[in-house]
């Protein structure tokens, strides 16, 4: 991005390691039912154009469940909890100077990210954020961004 750049460092990974699914049957308490539980994909909104399920082609980890004493119910948001929380393949932390930017990261919200290339442009999760202030107008902030895949689902900012 040239002068135009806010960002003092910026650094990608891809883990195509990390997603799972989740498998095993639930003895419902109480009862002798048995109920088999599977999931596989998350449930969060899609920030890449290409999610690590996709770029895997059924290539990932299976788990079995194994937690006992839980409701059907209970199993399949803890499972679903797990496989959400293993989609975030792309992590990427760096530096910004607040001043250039304008406005200052929150954490557990969205930021979008460009000039970073085809594969890393595009929206992301704003994982944590340290705070640096100094005397004579400086603030930046390091920061920590993730998702669950490559590649943007938008090609401009509106």
């Amino acid at each position: 991005m040239g002068p135009d750049t806010n960002v003092s460092s910026i650094s990608f990974q891809y883990d195509a390691l990390n997603p799972i699914t989740i498998s095993g049957i639930i003895k419902i308490p109480f009862t002798d039912i048995e109920v088999p539980l599977k999931v596989g994909l998350s449930s969060r909104a899609a920030l890449a154009s290409k999610s690590a399920n996709d770029l895997n082609r059924g290539n990932t980890r299976e788990i079995k469940f194994r937690l006992d004493g839980l409701s059907f119910s209970e199993s399949f948001i803890e499972a679903q909890s797990m496989v959400n929380q293993s989609t975030d393949t792309v992590s990427s932390s760096g530096e910004i100077d607040i001043t250039r930017y304008g406005d200052v990261l929150r954490a557990r919200s969205t930021v979008f990210v460009r000039g970073a290339g085809l594969t890393n442009d595009g929206i992301y999760y704003i994982k944590s954020v340290t705070h640096s202030i100094k005397p004579g107008h400086s603030y930046k902030q390091s920061f920590e961004l993730t998702r669950e895949g490559l590649g943007t689902t938008m090609q401009r900012i509106t």
